[in-house]
């Protein structure tokens, strides 16, 4: 899966989430959306931290860039 996809998905699975309770409006629907990214970013720093203070080794660096990239991904949607 790609940084992008991943990030589609992670603001998907909480979009969807959050949408549940919308009303039909679409100025709700934008703020949930917001508001399910942010919960994405959540959820994507916790993996970073993770990855820092736990797993120092070499394969760890290259999944916590993995997740790096992901938050940016998720940053530009």
């Amino acid at each position: 899966m790609t940084h992008k996809e991943q990030s589609e998905e992670f603001v998907k699975m909480f979009d969807e989430c959050l949408n549940h309770i919308a009303c039909g409006s679409n100025r709700i629907e934008d703020h949930l959306h917001d508001r399910a990214k942010q919960c994405a970013l959540i959820a994507v720093e916790l993996m970073i931290n993770e990855y820092q203070l736990k797993y120092p080794s070499s394969w760890s660096l290259s999944r916590l860039k993995k997740w790096q990239d992901v938050k940016a991904e998720i940053e530009k949607r």
